[in-house]
């Protein structure tokens, strides 16, 4: 199989893909060094090193600080994105235990995520690698229904608003109280609703500043109160200044663009603030 730097899997009529647009990473490009490092940012994975080695498949849960992936290089790999409720209801596993700690994934799924593994490993084409990555999340995501799920919804809403709502604000929307939103969001989230906003508009800054927006325009655009709180929050979850993400090479902007799209996604679909 070629070995494309990224491609996404079109939706599938209702399906897994088409409520969670899952974005598919394979290999590298020729000439960039391994490894994989995955930022904090709004979102949970499940990697697949296609080709074996020592990187064991494993879930990924939210961040606060960056995490690397162990790729060989010249490797295929499979980095399935996809919003942390998603991955809650694909694993069953509470999503706060997934902080900053992954889990393989014969843990989380047993024979199940053993033989996927095997079948990903026999496939011949990438076509057929996407088939049985949406057959596996379909089947694994059962009778969980987003349209009916208050905190889909709720994550929804944060993520549209680049995590700036008000936890007040969610509360009111969802009709849930701060407790027990708090309580959900742990569970099925990872983080509580104040601390994954403070991700979110992270992420969406990071992306503004690859495109080389000015950090004081991204500052007050994301919602910082200043570009000094920027520099903060940037330095404490992701160990780099905001300058070294504006002056980052290719590798790197890839990597923020690329998670990028699944947040444009999750705004400019379905999950508008619904009019104020």
């Amino acid at each position: 199989m070629q070995d494309p730097l990224e491609s996404p899997w079109p939706p599938t009529s209702g399906s897994v893909a088409h409520r969670a647009r899952h974005w598919y990473q394979l290999g590298h490009e020729p000439g960039l060094p391994g490894g994989h490092v995955l930022y904090p940012h709004g979102l949970a994975h499940l990697v697949i090193v296609l080709d074996g080695g020592p990187c064991e498949p494993a879930v990924f849960g939210l961040r606060t600080r960056p995490v690397e992936v162990g790729v060989p290089v010249g490797a295929r790999s499979l980095d399935v994105c996809m919003t942390p409720r998603v991955a809650h209801a694909v694993f069953g596993l509470p999503m706060n235990r997934l902080v900053d700690a992954p889990v393989e994934l014969r843990e989380a799924t047993g024979r199940a995520g053993e033989r996927l593994v095997g079948a990903l490993r026999a496939a011949s084409s990438w076509p057929e690698v996407f088939v049985l990555a949406d057959r596996f999340l379909r089947d694994r995501l059962g009778g969980y229904v987003p349209e009916t799920d208050v905190v889909t919804r709720a994550w929804r809403l944060l993520a549209g608003r680049g995590g700036r709502l008000p936890v007040a604000e969610l509360c009111r929307r969802t009709g849930m109280s701060e407790r027990l939103l708090e309580l959900r969001f742990r569970e099925q989230v990872g983080l509580p609703p104040k601390a994954s906003a403070r991700l979110l508009r992270l992420w969406r800054a990071l992306r503004l500043l690859a495109r080389r927006r000015p950090g004081a325009r991204v500052a007050i655009e994301c919602g910082f109160y200043d570009q000094a709180h920027l520099a903060r929050d940037c330095k404490a979850l992701t160990g780099r200044r905001p300058s070294w993400f504006a002056r980052a090479d290719r590798a790197v902007r890839q990597h923020v663009e690329h998670f990028g799209f699944v947040q444009d996604w999750l705004v400019g679909v379905d999950d508008h603030d619904e009019g104020g």
